[in-house]
């Protein structure tokens, strides 16, 4: 599996965003089971969730991972971390392969793409 993170700047103060891009290399490989796929997908949701928490903090992997909770489920995903504002939400998004989660305070926005 490949996986690239892509960190996006000039996004409106307090708002951070984490966006992965998955794709499985081609080759005798094959993921047949929608339990696998699953899978994968949980773990791209977590980590998108939690890389944009860490990125709302603005610290980075300074703050341990195993720190703050990130729950999943079909509604969406949910943050648990000590001492952070219950006003926060996780906002997820899907675009063209891309798994994307807003960390922020306001309500969910509309997915705007914008290209140079």
């Amino acid at each position: 599996m490949m996986v690239l993170a892509v960190t996006l700047h000039n996004i409106p103060e307090g708002m951070a965003v984490g966006v992965v891009y998955a794709g499985l290399l081609s080759g005798s490989t094959q993921i047949t089971t929608a339990g696998m796929e699953a899978q994968k997908d949980a773990l791209l949701r977590l980590w998108t969730a939690k890389e944009s928490y860490l990125k709302y903090l603005g610290r980075g992997l300074r703050v341990p991972l195993d720190s703050f909770c990130v729950r999943l489920d079909e509604n969406g995903a949910s943050l648990q971390a000590p001492g952070a504002s219950s006003a926060l939400r996780l906002h997820e998004y899907t675009h063209d392969g891309c798994r994307i989660c807003l960390c922020t305070k306001s309500p969910r926005p509309p997915l705007q793409l914008y290209q140079p």
